[in-house]
């Protein structure tokens, strides 16, 4: 009587390993650049929220006019800090021009930027 053969063959064990080879060829650089683009989605929004929220304590604040430059961390990225400088100057008798910038780095080490610009009428009490 014959034994039943077990286990693979020297080639179909040597062709797995190709295909596998091919496949993380392939999926690490992919997952990498994924990675780096969901990063650089999220610093983004992080720095649309920073901008809004500066701007309506700006609005807030009875004495439009001035200007000054924060640096504040990240509350979701590690490591990341932000850059917050804002301007606000009287345009007219009633009426601010009121300028944010917010700067940051991603990890590569490239600057990224966003800014509003808005005006605001305030009502002399």
């Amino acid at each position: 009587m014959k034994q039943a053969e077990r286990g693979f063959t020297l080639v179909e064990t040597m062709t797995a390993l190709l295909v596998l080879g091919i496949f993380i060829t392939f999926a690490v650089p992919l997952h990498r650049e994924l990675n780096q683009m969901f990063y650089r989605e999220r610093m983004e929004m992080e720095m649309v929220h920073m901008l809004e929220h500066k701007i309506e304590s700006l609005a807030s604040n009875a004495t439009l006019a001035g200007a000054g430059s924060e640096q504040v961390s990240s509350q979701e990225l590690e490591r990341q800090h932000y850059q917050i400088t804002w301007r606000s100057v009287q345009i007219g008798p009633y009426l601010y021009e009121v300028q944010v910038e917010v700067n940051g780095k991603d990890r590569d080490g490239k600057i990224h930027k966003k800014r509003w610009v808005t005006h605001r009428f305030v009502r002399a009490g």
